[in-house]
């Protein structure tokens, strides 16, 4: 048990140096890496070195704004949008269409409406604030997806979460 423990806690210590040495790899290398099967989907992938002001405002810490692979997997593969419109997230991010507070999520997640349509809908990503990836402290985009639903985004209005 002792050995597994300590196995893990490895694991976790190479996630941060890997996560570290993210820092210095641009998002769009990241999208093409993961989109071209050269990196395992599991791993992070950073989204901005920084968490951008208008999610500061809002009471997020400046933190790295990260993601992971599957994510970024699943937004081009399951949801069309193009490589170079994943490459622009980080911009997308910068400039929110609006921002709820999540109606699901008790943790402070925030629901972000971005200035992009995939198949006609609106896209929308989701950050849990100040979380942990191992002992690094970051924001983590746990999901993004278009909303199948669009007219939700007027309940939430109406529902105040705004």
């Amino acid at each position: 048990m002792t050995n597994k423990l300590e196995l893990l806690q490895k694991l976790r210590r190479v996630d941060e140096v890997l996560l570290l040495e993210l820092l210095e790899i641009s998002s769009e290398e990241l999208v093409d890496a993961f989109l071209d099967n050269q990196k395992e989907l599991r791993l992070p992938a950073l989204v901005s070195k920084y968490t951008p002001s208008v999610y500061q405002l809002l009471g997020l810490k400046d933190l790295p704004l990260i993601t992971n692979g599957s994510v970024i997997d699943k937004l081009h593969y399951d949801h069309g949008l193009t490589r170079d419109t994943i490459k622009k997230l980080p911009e997308l991010l910068e400039k929110p269409v609006m921002v709820f507070d999540s109606d699901t999520k008790g943790d402070g997640s925030l629901v972000v409406v971005l200035d992009v349509f995939a198949r006609g809908l609106p896209v929308l990503a989701v950050i849990r604030p100040n979380s942990k990836y191992g002992n690094i402290d970051v924001n983590f985009m746990v999901s993004a997806y278009p909303k199948d639903k669009p007219n939700k985004i007027n309940q939430w209005i109406d529902d105040g979460l705004l």
